[in-house]
């Protein structure tokens, strides 16, 4: 078990970046084409990949939200994500990785890649390819009327705050062996589940996410960048497989497994007064969860405890979702997907025609 302290790129940083990399004009210009019709009037999808199974939703155009599938991840694909976070809490989180991040960009913008699919760096990305092909097939050709595309939104673990940059060609490559196709560009569990709970343009400056499951244990401690607003980011960051919901201490020494629990808790919160609770995962509910995170909490100063009204057990909750710690990453994921549908994830003014074209709806709208 590690716990990470996030990078701290300062904002000024990231413009430097954002400037090496884009274009020289910010201003909006008029879009070279149309959208497709099918593709704007489209619903989006969006695929959660957690440590222990996979999760997918669909959003479409009138703001319907359905959750499609959960599928439970076969050992080889455990074992895949678990050789990724472990190779992302092994000092691949370093300025050196930013460097050769950056540098890497730009020589991709004088001599774009052509990668094969023969070519595959590493044997996980047949692992992540075969659980994106069962959802494609299960869930996504199954749909009615059908989707003319396969476009598809990723997330995975908070433990790719850092690394995503490494790991993102080779996710885009297990959707493309799926026969799926990523749009844009993905990212963590914890940023796209504070986007759903709403916490952007908030006073709160101390997020902690919970992500608990059959093969991990993640916690996140949120913060806002340079202030920011509508950029939370990980502070500091546990990702630890001993204390998984079904690892073998729970059953062995209960009193134990709780005691670390709380241990790592206190670790990723620090001095930091949290000021929202997401609770994620397939064992999100576990009334253990409830008590270790209830009494950290309690022992922290200035906390507003109300936070944990959502997941007492001892309140009635008569109108819970009991499906939203599964779902709620994979249904923002939808909902910024559909966005890229409608937009291409490109900001320029459309042409009338363009517009007028999109009066006809397509046959996923009206759902």
């Amino acid at each position: 078990m590690t716990v990470n302290q996030a990078s701290s790129l300062s904002l000024p940083w990231i413009a430097v970046i954002v400037a090496l990399l884009l274009p020289a004009s910010s201003g909006l210009s008029v879009c070279e084409m149309c959208r497709p019709r099918e593709l704007r009037n489209a619903p989006g999808v969006g695929i959660d990949l957690t440590m222990a199974y996979r999760t997918a939703a669909i959003h479409f155009k009138n703001g319907t939200t359905r959750d499609l599938i959960k599928i439970d991840g076969t050992q080889e694909y455990r074992s895949a994500m678990r050789m990724i976070a472990d190779d992302a809490q092994n000092g691949n989180s370093t300025s050196w990785e930013w460097y050769r991040f950056i540098s890497g960009k730009l020589h991709q913008l004088i001599n774009p890649p052509a990668v094969p699919i023969a070519e595959l760096p590493d044997d996980w990305v047949y692992a992540i390819a075969a659980m994106l092909s069962e959802i494609k097939s299960a869930a996504l050709d199954t749909l009615v009327p059908p989707l003319k595309y396969n476009y598809v939104r990723l997330t995975w673990p908070d433990f790719e705050a850092d690394t995503g940059h490494i790991y993102k060609g080779r996710f885009e490559l297990a959707c493309r062996v799926a026969g799926l196709e990523g749009i844009g560009q993905g990212n963590i569990a914890s940023y796209y589940a504070l986007q759903h709970e709403g916490t952007y343009e908030s006073d709160q400056a101390a997020m902690l996410v919970i992500s608990y499951n059959a093969a991990s244990l993640g916690i996140t401690l949120n913060t806002l960048v340079d202030g920011d607003a509508d950029c939370p980011w990980p502070l500091r960051l546990v990702e630890d497989g001993d204390h998984a919901a079904e690892h073998a201490l729970l059953q062995k020494d209960p009193a134990k497994y709780w005691h670390e629990v709380r241990d790592l808790l206190r670790t990723a919160i620090g001095n930091e007064t949290v000021d929202c609770l997401l609770l994620l995962g397939s064992h999100a509910r576990d009334p253990g969860l409830f008590r270790a995170v209830r009494d950290v909490l309690e022992g922290q100063p200035g906390i507003n405890l109300s936070i944990l009204d959502r997941y007492n057990p001892a309140i009635p909750h008569d109108s819970q979702d009991e499906d939203e710690p599964l779902f709620t990453v994979a249904r923002e994921g939808s909902i910024v997907a559909r966005y890229g549908m409608e937009t291409g994830f490109y900001v320029c003014i459309e042409l009338p025609s363009c517009i007028a074209s999109d009066e006809e709806q397509d046959g996923h709208s009206e759902l």
